[in-house]
């Protein structure tokens, strides 16, 4: 048994490891969507997709290793972690429920992270929304005036410098 489970370990220990770094990108995301750097957070978006293509095949792993171990040890195919640990020695357990919570541990705060990220951006979208907005519910048939209060003769220019 203490291979299969030795290996849900170790996919347990990879998933962290990318999580970790997603977790890192998205520190460096946060910076770079307060500053506003489009190619900086191209950069990350791109390197975000390699850790995310890399979780999805230990994914797939993890679910081979499960009703691998699931038909060793009299579980379901796609049984949790808690019933797969339940079923195992004690140090085996422990391993397993270790690595289950650190890996928990870091995905949660990926989690709020990427909560506070998405505010971020979303008031970055919500701000620029209003500007445009503004741009073009402009209304040709107000008058523009200058600074001495008189009605500009030179039409209506889109942002008028000299007001």
């Amino acid at each position: 048994m203490s291979n299969a489970s030795d290996r849900l370990v170790e996919i347990l220990e990879r998933h962290r490891t990318h999580s970790e770094a997603l977790l890192g990108l998205a520190e460096e995301k946060r910076s770079a969507i307060v500053s506003n750097a489009v190619q900086e957070l191209d950069r990350i978006t791109l390197a975000e997709m390699e850790h995310v293509g890399a979780i999805r095949r230990l994914e797939e792993d993890r679910k081979m290793t499960v009703e691998i171990l699931g038909s060793r040890i009299g579980t379901r195919a796609d049984a949790k972690l808690d019933d797969i640990a339940a079923r195992l020695d004690d140090a085996e357990r422990e391993r397993l429920q270790a690595a289950r919570g650190s890996l928990r541990t870091v995905l949660d705060r990926l989690r709020e992270r990427n909560a506070g990220n998405k505010e971020l951006l979303d008031a970055s979208v919500s701000h620029f929304h209003g500007f445009f907005t503004a741009l073009r519910n402009l209304r040709a048939d107000r008058p523009v005036y200058d600074r001495r209060g008189i009605p500009s003769a030179g039409g209506r220019p889109l942002l008028d410098r000299t007001a």
